[in-house]
């Protein structure tokens, strides 16, 4: 005596678990890590901004960043003097925000800061 294959309905119920279960597995792989680079903005009681050890208009700082580090996942963190001048200051912010920073850490880098998580 010969077999057939099993009817229509009984080969969808055994096979329709097994692709449900990979079609899980395929949406649940992690993406893929970015590289995450921390860069160091200063502004003084000049107004004077630097990125890194490098001295650069204010305006310019979150794109001097971006373009050292076009890939990467980029924290910023920020040593702000109480004295600079608030148009530096709003120069600054601006430029990062236009540069897309991703993460804003306040204070020095050794101590523990009030971190902020801007969305865009």
């Amino acid at each position: 005596m010969f077999f057939s294959a099993p009817p229509l309905p009984m080969r969808t119920a055994v096979l329709l678990p097994a692709l449900v279960m990979l079609a899980c597995l395929a949406a649940c792989q992690p993406a893929v890590q970015q590289a995450q680079q921390r860069v160091d903005f200063a502004l003084d009681a000049q107004g004077r901004c630097q990125v890194g050890d490098q001295p650069v208009d204010c305006a310019q700082a979150g794109t001097t960043a971006r373009s050292r580090y076009p890939t990467q996942t980029l924290n910023a963190v920020l040593r702000l003097d109480p004295k600079a001048p608030d148009t530096a200051r709003a120069a600054l912010l601006h430029s990062l925000e236009a540069a897309r920073i991703d993460r804003l850490q306040f204070g020095e880098p050794g101590d523990r800061p009030t971190e902020r998580r801007i969305e865009f």
